[in-house]
């Protein structure tokens, strides 16, 4: 029989892949409290799955080109529908967006930590990821940013908030970034959990090298129903266009995309709702002695223990021998007790909390 793998891309090998274990595993211990993939704890409105209910009867039909849903889109941001394109989930975009602008050898600059599944789509394709940290408080490091670009540098990557430390990047760094001229994916994923913010959407008129990515897994909490858009020059747009697979939406996700935008009001409750737990985290962990929690505009707490002598490792076990699944991280400038809280059901937040207090305490 052949060696299939002397017949493929050579950069593959080593490429990896965005691993679902921590799904897989909680999917496996329903007893597991579910606080570590950045998921919304309350189900879809009745409205949305009313509204998936009767898409899936035209489902014997290929669904055209949905720009009454591009329109609907655009309108929220004051755009035109040709300055939207749509993935099946906001990964699929990500992936689509190294393979517009990386060829083999091409760096892309990653402010660190952040969504991990950058760096696998940037390798998927031979690229290089170029790992910058944030500040050891988290705050955006963006002299070392710029530092870091180079004549192989194709795309910057921004994440506002970011993930997982929740904080927005300032409009003085923001405007820097762009101003490379370079393409740069800036990320607002958790935007819709900060309604007073505006997007930054309207300046891809005056910088055209910027794509704006949103997904409607995090507030609008439909992540299982796969649905993402990017916002930039129609140009640009018309890239995506070639490389995003058609009929990469289905009558199914489309469906639930519009019910899930037009039902302001269960979106603003599923918003309150997390705020609420969020200052909630950061309130009772913040009283306790070595642990330091980041305020966020995500759905999720970064908590750092360090000072507590614990380390990620443990913590993470620790919880899991105790049904919570929690997130652990590297460490981030020496600091090795880093982990994060995904906000959960009123009950699991209850338990978590008192059972942190006890842990630390």
């Amino acid at each position: 029989m052949s060696d299939v793998k002397k017949f493929v891309v050579p950069w593959l090998h080593e490429a990896g892949y965005y691993s679902i274990q921590s799904v897989d595993d909680v999917e496996a211990n329903p007893e597991w409290a579910r606080m570590s993939i950045n998921e919304c704890p309350m189900p879809p409105s009745d409205k949305l799955v009313n509204a998936v209910a009767a898409a899936a009867k035209k489902g014997n039909r290929y669904p055209g080109t949905p720009n009454k849903l591009r329109t609907k889109v655009a309108n929220l941001y004051g755009l035109d529908k040709d300055n939207v394109w749509f993935g099946n989930g906001s990964s699929e975009l990500i992936d689509a967006t190294m393979r517009i602008f990386v060829r083999p050898g091409d760096e892309v600059i990653i402010h660190q930590p952040a969504f991990s599944m950058y760096g696998v789509r940037i390798s998927v394709c031979g690229g290089v990821p170029v790992d910058v940290p944030m500040k050891e408080n988290y705050d955006f490091d963006i002299d070392s940013v710029l530092a870091a670009v180079t004549e192989k540098t194709k795309v910057i990557m921004i994440t506002s908030p970011n993930n997982p430390s929740g904080n927005f990047i300032s409009d003085e760094d923001m405007t820097r970034v762009f101003e490379t001229g370079l393409p740069i994916f800036f990320d607002e994923a958790y935007l819709e959990f900060a309604p007073e913010r505006e997007s930054k959407a309207q300046l891809i008129k005056k910088y055209p090298n910027v794509m704006v990515y949103h997904t409607l897994s995090k507030a609008y909490g439909i992540a299982g129903l796969r649905f993402g858009y990017v916002l930039a020059d129609p140009e640009v747009i018309n890239y995506f266009k070639s490389v995003v697979i058609t009929w990469n939406n289905s009558w199914l996700n489309m469906a639930a995309a519009e019910a899930a935008i037009d039902d302001t009001e269960e979106l603003a409750k599923k918003v309150n709702f997390n705020n609420k737990w969020v200052k909630y985290f950061c309130d009772e962990l913040g009283a306790i002695k070595g642990v330091k929690p980041y305020m966020s505009h995500g759905n999720y707490v970064l908590v750092d223990a360090t000072d507590t002598g614990k380390t990620a490792d443990q913590i993470h076990a620790d919880a899991l021998a105790n049904n919570f699944q929690l997130k652990k991280f590297k460490p981030h400038h020496t600091r090795d007790g880093v982990f994060r809280i995904t906000i959960g059901t009123e009950e699991q937040n209850q338990n978590l909390a008192t059972w942190l207090k006890s842990y630390f305490g």
